[in-house]
């Protein structure tokens, strides 16, 4: 009866931990760290494989890549008041 009662409460607790980690793990993803103060032509997150445009005013997430396409820029301020800007232009010839 002590081995069964054992078995089960670790089971409980090997649940409980799996259960606290999925509940906690998206909320780890998406924390806001920034907004984008300014959006210029091609300017993206990527997730992934998934590139989807940011627009003036979204929020930027911790561990999120911010890519800007050609002729394009971004200013992103921070939640501690700094200042980032990202541009890609081709040289003039």
């Amino acid at each position: 009866m002590k081995d069964v009662s054992s078995f089960r409460a670790r089971a409980l607790c090997t649940l409980a931990a799996l259960a606290a980690g999925l509940v906690l793990a998206p909320a780890a993803r998406s924390q806001t760290i920034g907004v984008a103060a300014t959006v210029r032509n091609d300017v993206a997150q990527v997730r992934g494989a998934n590139a989807l445009p940011i627009s003036l005013g979204e929020d930027v997430v911790r561990n999120e890549v911010v890519r800007t396409g050609s002729e394009s820029s971004t200013k992103l301020v921070f939640t501690d008041d700094t200042n980032w800007r990202s541009a890609r232009f081709r040289p003039s010839r």
